[in-house]
């Protein structure tokens, strides 16, 4: 996580040529950080979990070519 966190605020600056604040910057990155942070907090709830499943189930129900 954190070597994809350097690279993407390379990335970042690259892709912007450098023209942003810093501040800018800063901000970007933490919603981004919360919206992962977000994220992974759903996919440990039951709701996620039952998705997860029935996705699992219906895999299984189609035959494996071969």
């Amino acid at each position: 996580m954190g070597l994809g966190m350097v690279i993407g605020a390379q990335v970042a600056v690259w892709g912007t040529g450098g023209k942003l604040g810093v501040a800018l910057y800063k901000g970007l990155f933490g919603l981004c950080t919360w919206a992962v942070s977000f994220y992974m907090l759903y996919q440990i709830t039951p709701r996620a979990k039952a998705s997860k499943s029935k996705g699992r189930e219906a895999a299984k129900r189609i035959p494996a070519e071969g």
